[in-house]
């Protein structure tokens, strides 16, 4: 009887050891599985920030190529608008020569010492009535 009870008790200490045991092996795979879990979390997190960064890379440069065109575009109006006030002034000034090259000029000078006489005479009158006023 006594190797019976002895047989039962080392079989019930086995059978305690090996769950004791098994239940820490258990543990350890909790906290691997726990690990892995979080290592996951962390890694889907990480990719979300990296595909965060690209797509404001990806919106920076394309906001700096539009930027780059509109300055460029700018820059061909204001060159167009140079051009066409240059030629306009060169028309402008081409039809000034043409026009005074159609007048006479001995008229054109008789014309201005005609209004330098009216001015003088006018400047005279007027300065001769201040004299008497005063």
């Amino acid at each position: 009887m006594r190797k019976i009870v002895v047989c039962i008790f080392l079989t019930g200490f086995v059978f305690l050891f090996t769950t004791i045991f098994t239940h820490a092996q258990n543990g350890n795979n909790l906290l691997d599985l726990y690990l892995n879990k979080l290592e996951g979390l962390l890694m889907e997190k990480k990719n979300t920030l990296i595909d965060l960064f690209e797509n404001q890379k990806n919106l920076s440069d394309r906001r700096h190529e539009e930027l780059l065109a509109f300055y460029k575009e700018i820059g061909r109006e204001k060159s167009r608008n140079v051009t066409n006030y240059q030629q306009d002034y060169l028309s402008r000034i081409a039809e000034t020569r043409d026009i005074l090259g159609e007048r006479n000029l001995e008229d054109f000078e008789e014309g201005k010492k005609q209004e330098l006489r009216e001015e003088i005479g006018q400047d005279v009158k007027q300065y001769l009535e201040e004299l008497l006023q005063e």
